[in-house]
């Protein structure tokens, strides 16, 4: 059946860059794909071909100049870019997708649905600042496109309120649903992180956590990801296996491989993808409430809730000591997101509300 709608989706970022926001629009495509022509609309942040059809959706990846190590990008203003601006304004769009109030691209977005007499909708992933004084100035600029404002968690939520910020609903982070399937059992207690290797993502509380219950259990643990942290992490652990980044493929099967998944992170979260593979791969998330993550562990018989970072070491020391809860809590979670935050059903939401803004 041939699709009569197009969805432009901006963002600052997509793949193969791997990251939380990355990872959900992957989700999101894969879901509206199968009823809208998708356009992706993102950064040039890796060298990648400036226009490509991957799967059916087609990518335009704008020049950029990387600021704040390579974590914001800001549009270049030249020919290539002008050339795809001009192609964007050519087709016949019926919705257009901003993630995240902080990018070039987020601006550009309402500005060609503001052209072609759309509204817009921001989908929106943090619950705290990143920056202040760059998201109040981008705010202000946002603000006269008047967009309509979605969210990744009912954090999120909550914070846009301390911004002034009306949100229309929420459409969940959430992951392709798994079939069951056993966890393969091993004697070493098995710890695994995946990320960015920031000081901010609780990467010292992990290595700290690691080092101290080491020399009294059999635990093993592995650090996937770059980031500014990598080389001093991995001269100083040589007992903490850092496979760097890994495709994303790899890094699930590690999650299916460990036990449990360590996250004191005190960066502003939306709802981290992460937690939700990991969950859904059957790894005990252990994290701090930042983001949504409250939202999937509602109680202890579905992961862990640190009270602040330093707790790691007590909470992981309990985890090992108890395999039967161990293995419960694994169950429970896989069981809670196949039913909850997959995105079939997510998708389904989207749509609904996508058809809201059509023309």
């Amino acid at each position: 059946m041939a699709k009569n709608k197009t969805l432009v989706i901006f963002n600052g970022f997509y793949l193969p860059h791997l990251g939380g926001v990355e990872r959900y629009t992957a989700g999101l495509v894969s879901e509206l794909k199968k009823d809208y022509n998708v356009v992706i609309v993102t950064s040039n942040a890796s060298s990648q071909p400036t226009k490509e059809t991957i799967d059916g959706v087609k990518i335009y990846r704008l020049d950029v100049h990387n600021l704040l190590k390579d974590r914001l990008p800001f549009l270049k203003h030249n020919a290539r870019n002008k050339k795809i601006v001009s192609e964007l304004l050519s087709l016949d769009i019926t919705n257009v997708v901003c993630n995240t109030r902080y990018y070039g691209t987020t601006l550009l977005g309402l500005k060609i649905a503001k052209k072609k007499g759309l509204t817009p909708i921001i989908i929106d992933h943090s619950s705290d600042y990143i920056s202040k004084p760059y998201e109040k100035y981008m705010l202000f600029r946002i603000k006269k496109y008047s967009p309509k404002y979605y969210t990744v968690s009912k954090k999120t939520a909550d914070w846009l309120k301390n911004l002034n910020i009306k949100t229309e609903g929420i459409f969940y982070n959430s992951v392709a649903p798994q079939k069951d399937f056993k966890k393969q059992e091993s004697d070493t207690i098995r710890l695994v992180y995946a990320g960015r290797l920031l000081k901010e993502k609780g990467l010292d509380y992990i290595v700290q956590s690691f080092n101290d219950l080491k020399t009294k259990y059999n635990i093993s643990l592995t650090i996937i990801g770059n980031g500014p942290m990598f080389d001093e992490l991995k001269k100083n652990n040589p007992d903490i296996v850092f496979p760097g980044q890994l495709d994303h493929s790899e890094v699930l099967k590690c999650f299916k491989e460990s036990d449990i998944f360590v996250y004191p992170t005190l960066y502003p979260e939306g709802f981290p993808t992460v937690i939700l593979e990991a969950a859904m791969n059957k790894c005990v998330v252990v994290a701090t409430d930042r983001g949504g993550t409250k939202e999937l562990i509602t109680d202890d018989s579905v992961g862990v809730i640190l009270k602040k970072p330093e707790d790691l070491t007590i909470e992981l020391e309990k985890l090992i000591k108890n395999k039967k809860r161990l293995r419960m809590i694994q169950e429970n979670a896989f069981k809670k997101i196949n039913e909850q935050f997959i995105w079939p059903k997510t998708g389904k939401i989207i749509k609904e509300e996508l058809e809201k803004y059509e023309k």
